[in-house]
């Protein structure tokens, strides 16, 4: 995993491009990441939020 600004680049073994993921919001509670990049395609605009 490799940071650029606000956008984390997650790489896994045999995949061909990085996952890319943008800060929407993070604070004490939840952080929200969602996908900028085109691969993979089906992840297309796809947020993801911890708590």
């Amino acid at each position: 995993m490799n940071r650029r600004d606000e956008v984390l680049f997650f790489n896994f073994p045999g995949v061909p491009e990085s996952f890319r993921l943008r800060r929407e919001k993070a604070d004490e509670d939840s952080a929200v990441r969602v996908n900028t990049g085109a691969f993979p395609p089906y992840w297309a605009g796809t947020a993801i939020t911890w708590h």
